[in-house]
């Protein structure tokens, strides 16, 4: 889905949770928000659950026309699944926040 020119969006919806965080009653679901930013780099921000990894990874090759070189690293990134490069950049956030190089 087209949010802006450069932002698309390619969440997914969890309709079989019931408790968000194990606290909050969320009797509809829940989203998993996750955005592409296109711009000199391509960015992806935030992931989702391991079980829907592979709806959102069609997603996110569906937003970028289904070019490889996805950054790695994220907490269901594709790097994570073998199935693109390791990216050469910076990650921010993780256990412990910040960057970390060489992912």
């Amino acid at each position: 889905m087209k949010v802006t020119d450069d932002i698309l969006y390619v969440g997914v919806d969890d309709h079989e949770v019931d408790l968000f965080e194990g606290q909050y009653q969320v009797p509809g679901g829940m989203a998993y928000n996750s955005y592409v930013i296109l711009d000199e780099r391509i960015a992806v921000m935030d992931t989702v659950d391991a079980g829907f990894g592979a709806l959102w990874l069609g997603n996110v090759e569906a937003a970028l026309g289904g070019q490889a070189g996805l950054p790695g690293g994220a907490a269901y990134g594709a790097g994570s699944l073998g199935l693109y490069p390791p990216f050469p950049g910076k990650v921010s956030g993780g256990p412990g926040g910040g960057h970390r190089p060489g992912l």
